[in-house]
């Protein structure tokens, strides 16, 4: 008993000391790590600097340069290493940076087609390098084709990065085949990702939302929705277009609902019939039309809301209450509410006031 208890002992005293040593290995490869990652931005930031002496000059970038460009940026310790030192502090000025960047544009075309062969990370990596990095020189195909190659076999982070990197570049093609293959895949991408991606276009971004939703029929439901939610926020004038779909018998229940939040945000007066409509017949849209009439305060929109407080759906006297809220509902509106006979649409409008900080 007593010599197992030895071993037990010795045993456990072995196992301390691998990990001892095991961490202080680990904090010293670490430490070596960082000392070479911080010698390899340093001389990249001398590097680029002299560049940016002859840019000053009127000069361009040197052949020398984008070929030291084309072959160490290839390893992504290098790639990581240039990027650092472009956008560190003491690198180069807004200005200057572009004018750089511009002249290596046909070096990272180059490079991505190198890329193509890594992993997903790998790929992810220049992706992003190259949304922070890009400049339009009005000859993006070199960097498209190989973008859109990254998306076979990617997983969703590479799938993000490639994304952003087209949204940036501008190339309304390489989004629609970029969505094509989407949708082609059976891939869902989360709709909020893809419609603040959309924000990163740097062009007319309404052009863009009409070009997108001209394929409407062809594409997932999620990426109709993206786009939807991209025309929100850029307020585009697609009133037209988005009320005939909303009438649509056949379209999906959450392309509806993305339709009626782009009619609260851009109010257009033709669709509030169609939101009361909504509001005392749709039980599932209900809820959304309640919010939507928020952005029409008329009267008879008032006086629908204010019936929809007595309605079955929590949610729809929640929104009901929360959009009267919002419209400045009136002393005596309240007091008709609370001193009438349904109470639950009295302790909504009261539990909705007290959380806005509203005295009745």
């Amino acid at each position: 008993m007593y010599f197992f208890v030895d071993k037990l002992i010795y045993f456990y005293i072995f196992i301390c000391a691998s990990l001892l040593i095991f961490n202080i290995l680990y904090i010293m490869r670490s430490g070596r790590s960082k000392r070479r990652r911080r010698t390899a931005v340093s001389r990249w930031k001398r590097l680029i600097l002299e560049e940016a002496e002859g840019l000053e000059r009127g000069k361009n970038v040197s052949e020398k340069h984008l070929a030291l460009l084309r072959k160490r940026l290839s390893r992504v310790e290098e790639l990581m290493a240039w990027q650092n030192a472009l956008f560190s502090e003491g690198s180069l000025p807004e200005a200057l940076r572009c004018r750089y960047l511009t002249e290596c544009q046909r070096i990272v075309g180059k490079l991505a087609w190198d890329f193509q062969r890594r992993d997903s990370m790998e790929r992810a990596f220049f992706a992003y390098v190259v949304s922070i990095c890009y400049q339009d020189t009005g000859e993006e195909a070199y960097l498209v084709e190989p973008l859109l190659a990254y998306l076979e076999k990617s997983t969703v982070f590479l799938r993000e990065h490639v994304l952003h990197a087209l949204f940036v570049i501008g190339n309304e093609s390489a989004i629609e085949r970029a969505f094509d293959y989407l949708s082609d895949q059976g891939w869902f991408h989360n709709t909020k990702l893809v419609s603040d991606g959309l924000m990163l276009y740097r062009k007319d971004k309404e052009k863009l939302a009409e070009r997108l939703w001209a394929h409407r029929e062809h594409w997932s439901e999620s990426l109709v929705v993206s786009v939807v939610q991209f025309a929100s926020n850029i307020s585009a004038r697609l009133e037209t277009e988005f009320f005939e779909a909303l009438q649509e018998e056949d379209i999906s229940i959450e392309i509806r609902f993305a339709l009626i939040r782009y009619f609260r945000k851009n109010p257009w007066q033709e669709c509030l019939p169609y939101l009361l409509k909504l509001l005392e017949e749709e039980q599932g849209l209900a809820i959304a039309a309640a919010s939507a009439l928020a952005s029409y305060p008329q009267a008879q929109a008032r006086e629908a809301l204010k019936r929809a407080l007595c309605n079955k759906s929590w949610y729809v006297r929640k929104n009901a209450a929360l959009s009267l809220c919002t419209m400045g509902i009136t002393q005596k509106e309240a007091e008709e509410i609370q001193n009438g006979k349904d109470r639950y649409a009295a302790e909504m409008l009261r539990y909705v006031m007290e959380e806005r900080g509203m005295g009745l």
